[in-house]
């Protein structure tokens, strides 16, 4: 693996690891939005139940104080995730920055040193690369999903089946 294709896998990782928190982060999004919706109808529920003794306009300032308070709610919820997604995605932009310098570095002193002493570490870690793309794939998939299931859509997933081999079972003697 040359060094090329060493930071394209750390910028990668970088990207799909920015998906997945942004992709969680409209999950909470989502979920507070359900948590709000389900607030307001049981409030409403629970005020509608007791109409026969709350008077008209007490049950009205129930409903709005209990409105302008999941107003609040959702503004903050809003907020939050706004300047989330925005922290996500400048964290994601300065480290494949970074990464990018120091590939720069790096190859201007595999120009002084020929044969550069970094090529053992960068053959070395040609595994580790791979497997953090695939697992920040597998973990960008996995989010996305709990997602949907977050905001109730249908998901229709792939169960991976376990190859395990049965543990033997050791036989001991009772006395």
């Amino acid at each position: 693996m040359s060094l090329s294709n060493l930071t394209a896998a750390a910028n990668d990782t970088l990207h799909s690891c920015g998906k997945t928190a942004v992709t969680l982060i409209d999950a909470y999004h989502a979920g507070g939005s359900k948590v709000l919706s389900r607030v307001d109808a049981g409030w409403e529920k629970a005020v509608n139940r007791g109409a026969a003794r709350l008077g008209e306009k007490l049950r009205h300032d129930l409903v709005a104080a209990q409105r302008e308070l999941t107003g609040y709610y959702a503004k903050g919820l809003e907020s939050v995730s706004a300047k989330s997604t925005a922290a996500v995605e400048a964290l994601v932009q300065v480290a494949a920055t970074g990464v990018e310098r120091l590939a720069g570095r790096v190859q201007s002193l595999e120009a002084v040193l020929r044969p550069l002493p970094l090529n053992s570490a960068i053959v070395i870690a040609q595994p580790f690369a791979e497997a953090s793309r695939e697992v920040a794939g597998y973990v960008a998939q996995r989010t996305a999903q709990a997602v949907s299931r977050i905001e109730g859509a249908a998901v229709e997933v792939e169960t991976a089946v376990a190859k395990r081999s049965p543990a033997a079972r050791k036989t001991t003697r009772r006395r």
